[in-house]
């Protein structure tokens, strides 16, 4: 560009974990812009895709033209990138670093073209590859996903917790969270009820609730062809 900035365009997702096609209020929002060559900021009028799959699609449309374009993007989803350091070991996996996550939850989550995915039974996969272990993920949407059947949510979450694979995870979520339940919800009405929600948690109404499947988005981003030899994570 003919003038000096640290990003030439942007790109920021605003996901919805919602699991039917939709549109407006909880949906998934995307804002993009890039500048000119005489250096104006042109800001393109937001896109409401009614799915993920239709999201990922106008996401990585957007990247491979910037790419061609040579242009250095800053792209930002509002779903978490990953989980705490060491939940390779929870999971009965070598290796625990981004790429690694995010190549496994692209391989194995499925989420369609009516927004409907497998992440529970992915979870219960993952929960059931260490003998002895509790496993990381907890809560499903209803009785027919067998997803933490065996016990109850914060039972879980300490068993896996004292195993040794979380043991920062706890601290961490003390020092944000204080003594209380580090697992629970947050509370519009009681703001002293305010806590960090974990990201290992497979259902409720939030976004958080799916990260499974969010992070498997940034997976299949990263294997795409035409922008992967472009692209840094961090």
């Amino acid at each position: 560009m003919p003038f000096n900035t640290l990003f030439d365009a942007y790109v920021f997702v605003d996901w919805s974990a919602v699991s039917k096609p939709k549109f407006g209020a909880d949906s998934i929002w995307i804002g993009a812009g890039e500048y000119t060559e005489n250096g104006d900021l042109i800001v393109d009028q937001p896109a409401n895709p009614a799915t993920r799959r239709q999201a990922e699609a106008k996401v990585c449309d957007l990247l491979v033209r910037h790419v061609q374009s040579n242009r250095r993007v800053l792209v930002g989803f509002d779903f978490p990138y990953g989980y705490p350091a060491n939940w390779n070991n929870a999971v009965g996996r070598n290796a625990g670093n981004w790429d690694a996550l995010w190549s496994l939850l692209a391989e194995r989550i499925t989420d369609n073209n009516q927004n409907l995915n497998n992440r529970c039974e992915v979870a219960n996969s993952l929960n059931a590859a260490v003998a002895g272990s509790p496993g990381p993920f907890w809560s499903r949407p209803n009785k027919n996903i067998t997803l933490q059947q065996a016990c109850r949510r914060r039972n879980r979450s300490a068993l896996a917790m004292r195993s040794g694979s979380f043991g920062r995870l706890k601290g961490s979520y003390e020092r944000l969270g204080g003594s209380r339940n580090p697992f629970g919800s947050c509370s519009a009405t009681d703001p002293s009820a305010v806590r960090p929600l974990s990201a290992f948690q497979c259902f409720t109404v939030c976004v958080i609730t799916k990260a499974c499947v969010s992070v498997a988005v940034c997976g299949l981003l990263k294997l795409d062809g035409n922008a992967r030899p472009a692209t840094d994570h961090w």
